[in-house]
């Protein structure tokens, strides 16, 4: 009877992501796991092992980091976004749409 196990792990965006198991593994494949608008897509790790037993129920590790424009770079597009609409709504409010003319 063989036993088959698969893990995917989806991480954060723009981590870069490194794996430590307790036990030899079959395979680790890294890829990148896309989303709902999504620009730059998640890694996301798949760890396949074949005759996997309960003396393989240990913790995998996995580690990243995580760096600062990462954290950064969605807060800083929906500031940029609402700053633009805040001017775009404060420059038409300045123009006249009146179609009379005034002397």
């Amino acid at each position: 009877m063989s036993c088959f196990a698969q893990d995917k792990v989806v991480k954060l965006t723009g981590s870069n992501v490194e794996v430590y198991t307790p036990f030899p593994v079959d395979s680790i494949s890294h890829s990148i796991h896309k989303t709902y608008l999504d620009t730059t897509g998640r890694p996301e790790i798949t760890i396949k092992k074949t005759f996997a037993t309960e003396k393989h129920a240990l913790p995998i590790y996995i580690t990243y980091d995580y760096p600062l424009s990462a954290q950064l770079q969605k807060p800083l597009a929906v500031t940029a976004v609402l700053a633009g609409l805040f001017l775009l709504g404060a420059s038409l409010r300045r123009v006249n749409f009146g179609l009379n003319e005034k002397k």
